[in-house]
């Protein structure tokens, strides 16, 4: 007489989530962007930004209510460039609720800075920047996984010429 028998065992796996979210929009505005691609970066920095402060409203919320034990920031940095790169919202580096709040005033102070062309197309400034921002601390907390960096380069591709483009 044989038996079948089974046992389930529930095992529980602990999954590391990031302290920090840093998104970096890097914005193309040279002048190879025509007005239409302008008016969809535009549109892009906006359900970006937005999206990323209404996640940043929900984590907040939960928090309150217990829901997420964790304390998960999430900041963006926007760069534009065009012949030369510059930073027009800077990461928030401070978490309470009054930085939150500056935060998105200076993503909306950032906005006209869209519209404005800046010239050539030399999208590697605009990495340089990062690179050179990230301190040793950062690549620690990104090594240990505390912190989540993410860039989105945002282009039509286009340069000015064949020397920046293989750049």
């Amino acid at each position: 007489d044989a038996r079948v028998m089974t046992q389930n065992r529930i095992e529980s796996v602990e999954v590391k989530r990031p302290e920090r979210i840093r998104v970096r929009l890097v914005l193309d505005c040279s002048g190879s962007m025509s007005e239409d691609r302008r008016a969809v970066l535009r549109q892009a920095y906006v359900l970006f930004t937005l999206s990323l402060f209404e996640f940043s409203t929900m984590l907040n919320q939960a928090r309150s209510n217990g829901d997420v034990g964790s304390e998960i920031a999430v900041t963006t940095q926007v760069i534009t460039f065009g012949s030369y790169a510059q930073e027009i919202k800077p990461l928030r580096t401070d978490s309470s609720v009054e930085a939150f709040e500056a935060e998105r005033a200076s993503a909306i102070r950032a906005f006209p800075a869209l519209s404005e062309p800046m010239g050539t197309t030399a999208g590697d400034r605009a990495l340089e920047l990062i690179t050179q921002s990230i301190t040793e601390v950062d690549k620690r907390n990104i090594e240990s996984k505390k912190t989540l960096d993410l860039a989105f380069y945002i282009t039509d591709g286009g340069a000015d010429s064949e020397e920046q483009l293989a750049q």
